[in-house]
């Protein structure tokens, strides 16, 4: 149950089972049966599997790179070797090197010097219970630990909106994201009689 996926899913199933609990669906009589579903690789599988590693290893070739290169600039001696220094920088060039929440440049000697820039979640640990990349992002330390806390980035004051914070403005974090990830494409879809609202990014053409 140390499995970041296996507590992810058993937070999940405990919201399940009180909203089933809520609205009279089931009782302290209800049965309640897990399956997991397991799986084999089919040769088309493997053959994705292999491609798809071949592409993170140029990738991770790619961003060693970028590390010497911090080294070399910055006169330190970070290890290009290191996973957690690699995933670092993979976040650091997705985000295209800006501070998601307040739409800054990250500069190439912050990035790794741990004081300026903090590694955090942006659903937080204790909600989500998910420590994959795709929950991580590189944040001005000062706005993580002062202004977002433990907040999700829709309740930051920031979200939609510009908002000053002892004699600092910071830009709408919307804003920032469609910098990175292009524009919003906001869709509607019918779910047993109910609206559901979804956004998406949509690529930009340059």
């Amino acid at each position: 149950f140390k499995n970041p996926m296996a507590l992810k899913t058993l937070h999940k199933l405990k919201n399940l089972i009180n909203y089933l609990i809520y609205t009279g669906k089931i009782d302290e009589d209800t049965k309640v049966v897990i399956e997991i579903a397991r799986e084999l690789n089919d040769a088309n599988k493997r053959k994705a599997i292999e491609r798809w590693q071949r592409d993170k290893e140029k990738e991770n070739d790619t961003i060693k790179k970028t590390i010497d290169a911090i080294n070399k600039e910055c006169k330190t001696d970070f290890n290009r070797e290191d996973k957690n220094i690699i995933d670092k920088i993979r976040l650091w060039e997705e985000q295209k090197r800006i501070c998601i929440y307040t739409g800054k440049p990250i500069g190439l000697s912050d990035v790794l010097n741990g004081v300026k820039y903090d590694y955090e979640h942006s659903i937080p640990a204790s909600m989500s219970f998910d420590n994959e990349l795709k929950n991580l992002t590189i944040a001005d330390s000062y706005y993580n630990r002062e202004i977002k806390k433990k907040n999700i980035p829709f309740d930051c004051p920031n979200y939609d909106k510009e908002f000053e914070h002892n004699g600092i403005t910071y830009s709408p974090i919307l804003s920032t994201l469609q910098t990175i990830f292009g524009k919003i494409v906001e869709t509607e879809k019918k779910i047993k009689g109910k609206i559901i609202k979804k956004r998406n990014f949509e690529k930009i053409a340059h």
